[in-house]
């Protein structure tokens, strides 16, 4: 083999163990992160069984819907959040959450969440730049964090 050949191999070779590193530590890393997040602001206990269930992304600006045991959400008198019905009533509260967060949910998570009976709470996380939204249906729990 010519040492073009050999360079060229050592280059796709180097390449390639980049990608694998950025992938294990972006893509697969994302949903402790997250999780973590949830933790460090107070909203799900340390000892909690949520699992990540879409994330719009990896960055900045982005959202990210978690199923949760309800018994893993953090009570304000523990500590926790302070969670409030959301007012429907609002304007500002009813948009936000009908072009921001209902979407997202409905794209994510089968079957649907039967609004009409959900009971939709939100909350800021604690230090961080957030909304958080517990959604109870039926016997579902969901936490969706919206940073920004």
């Amino acid at each position: 083999m010519s040492s073009r050949w050999k360079t060229a191999a050592r280059i796709l070779v180097a390449f390639l163990l980049l990608m694998g590193t950025w992938w294990l530590w972006v893509m697969r890393g994302h949903e402790g992160r997250t999780l973590g997040r949830l933790i460090d602001a107070r909203v799900i206990s340390q000892a909690h069984h949520c699992r990540l269930l879409f994330s719009t992304g990896h960055f900045r600006e982005n959202r990210h819907v978690f199923e949760c045991a309800a018994g893993d959400i953090l009570d304000a008198d523990k500590g926790g959040v302070a969670f409030h019905p959301v007012d429907f009533e609002n304007e500002n509260h009813a948009r936000f959450f009908a072009e921001r967060i209902r979407p997202l949910m409905d794209g994510c998570i089968q079957p649907p969440v039967d609004w009409k009976n959900a009971v939709v709470c939100n909350g800021e996380g604690k230090g961080l730049l957030t909304e958080v939204f517990t959604v109870k249906a039926g016997s579902r729990c969901f936490v969706v964090l919206d940073v920004f």
